[in-house]
């Protein structure tokens, strides 16, 4: 087991995201217990509901659900820049594998928010980088609670 992400809330409690990849495991680590459920987690580490820690509440549901196969948009420019690029592959012998997907609309990409009882964030497929808005009751307390990760829409064409 090894640990793959780890979070300081409220300068004193530390909440560690980590993987046993042999097993295809991931707990999320609080109070040196280990949990496999948000909302069981969230029960227990309620700084995580406090608005600065809303990235970290993200990062931290996505790791539950997803393991390591996605990672979060924190540098929404730097993600543009970079997938602008990976698109400029397309046609080329160093095709990245995303050139097979979109081009996506990154146009709404934005930090993390809350819309009515909705949170909404944005992450990538981290062997794609093809872009997820991501929606989750919020706050998420139950523990059947979906997350649904949606493909932002294709980028309009000017022929369309």
């Amino acid at each position: 087991m090894f640990t793959v992400y780890e979070f300081n809330c409220d300068n004193a409690e530390t909440i560690s995201c980590v993987c046993d990849e042999e097993n295809n495991k991931y707990w999320v680590q609080y109070h040196e217990k280990l949990y496999d459920n948000f909302s069981a987690l969230l029960k227990q580490a309620q700084s995580l509901l406090k608005p600065e820690n809303l990235p970290i509440y993200c990062q931290v549901i996505n790791f539950i659900h997803t393991g390591i196969d996605f990672s979060w948009i924190q540098d929404i420019e730097a993600y543009r820049s970079s997938y602008a690029d990976w698109m400029k592959t397309v046609g080329t012998e160093h095709v990245h594998p995303c050139a097979n997907f979109g081009p996506f609309d990154l146009s709404e990409i934005q930090p993390p928010h809350i819309s009515g009882d909705k949170l909404i964030f944005y992450m990538q497929d981290n062997y794609t980088k093809v872009p997820y808005r991501v929606e989750s009751q919020y706050p998420l307390r139950d523990p059947k609670g979906e997350i649904f990760y949606n493909l932002l829409p294709y980028l309009k064409t000017s022929d369309e």
